[in-house]
């Protein structure tokens, strides 16, 4: 392996660890959530989050990040993060990566008044 390769492994690896030390930070920087539509009932959102080598589209864990920044933005906003039903989930590919794909995530939130 050459010194280039060499320094982009490690590189790479700093950033990944990095960037799991972070979920706090990666909630704000790169997740949206945003009001939807409104019934008699519930009030709706689209939440949207990624996924990459560092939060596997796959990974339970990484899912479990993904739905505990949800709940974050929801008790930010005064809702019940006990009240809500994920609707749909849509993962949409964004870009192939050489150490991962990168994915947007969409879903869809009913949050029960």
């Amino acid at each position: 392996m050459t010194i280039r390769k060499l320094t982009l492994v490690f590189v790479y690896t700093a950033l990944l660890g990095m960037m799991a030390g972070c979920a706090s930070f990666d909630r704000v920087a790169v997740t949206k959530f945003e009001p939807t539509r409104t019934d008699a009932n519930a009030q709706f959102f689209k939440f949207t989050a990624f996924a990459d080598a560092a939060y596997p589209l796959t990974s339970e864990e990484a899912e479990r990040t993904r739905i505990d920044w949800l709940e974050t933005w929801l008790r930010d906003n005064n809702y019940d993060a006990k009240r809500y039903e994920v609707i749909s989930r849509v993962p949409v590919l964004r870009k192939k990566g050489v150490f991962g794909d990168i994915y947007d995530i969409f879903y869809e939130i009913r949050v029960a008044k």
